[in-house]
C-alpha cells in the first residue's frame, strides 16, 4: 500500500475506491464523526445502533452529542454492529489488527 502526503507533510492512507466520506484523509478523526458517518452511510438511527448494541435507547446519541471518546472495545461494538470494522493498520507496511469486540 502506498502513502499519501498532506499539506503538513506527514504521511496519511489513500482514500479506498469508491469513499465517499471525509473522514478518511484526515490525520486526526473524531469518533463521533466517524460515528455520525457510519450512520448516516447505512441509513441506521441513533437509537436503532444502540438497541442493535443491546444498549439503551440514547447511548450512541449521547457518544456523539457529547464528543465522547469510546474505549477501543466499545467503538468495535459500536462499528460491529453496523456491519465494520475497526482496524488498526501501520502507516509502515499496512500490517492489519482487527479489534474484536468480543475480546
Amino acid at each position: 500500500m502506498h502513502k499519501m502526503e498532506n499539506e503538513s507533510n506527514s504521511p496519511m492512507l489513500p482514500k479506498p475506491a469508491g469513499c465517499q466520506n471525509s473522514c478518511v484523509k484526515e490525520d486526526n478523526v473524531r469518533a463521533d464523526k466517524v460515528l455520525k458517518e457510519m450512520l448516516e452511510r447505512e441509513h441506521i438511527s441513533t437509537i436503532e445502533a444502540s438497541k442493535m448494541m443491546g444498549r439503551s435507547k440514547g447511548y450512541v446519541s449521547n457518544l456523539i452529542s457529547r464528543h465522547t471518546i469510546p474505549r477501543a472495545d466499545t467503538m468495535a461494538a459500536i462499528c460491529d454492529a453496523m456491519g465494520y470494522d475497526l482496524i488498526a493498520r501501520s502507516r509502515e507496511d499496512g500490517y492489519e489488527f482487527h479489534i474484536d469486540p468480543s475480546e
